[in-house]
């Protein structure tokens, strides 16, 4: 025969009291979020380098004589 709930409840307080309370974390704690030193932002293509090169050629290229 099946054991009744008082007989489980008192199982589970026994198992309760023997281990330590587990300390929950909350808010920033949770996360434990470490800097890794890397810049944000998304990473740069190839299109943006080549943007950036014309647009740097352009500012440093003379003005046409007339």
């Amino acid at each position: 025969m099946a054991p009744g709930i008082s007989e489980i409840l008192a199982i589970i307080k026994e198992q309760q009291e023997k281990d330590p309370p587990r300390i929950r974390r909350v808010g920033k704690q949770r996360m434990r979020y470490a800097l890794t030193g890397r810049p944000r932002g998304r990473k740069r293509t190839i299109l943006d380098k080549r943007a950036e090169r014309l647009s740097a050629e352009v500012t440093a290229a003379p003005p046409p004589v007339e």
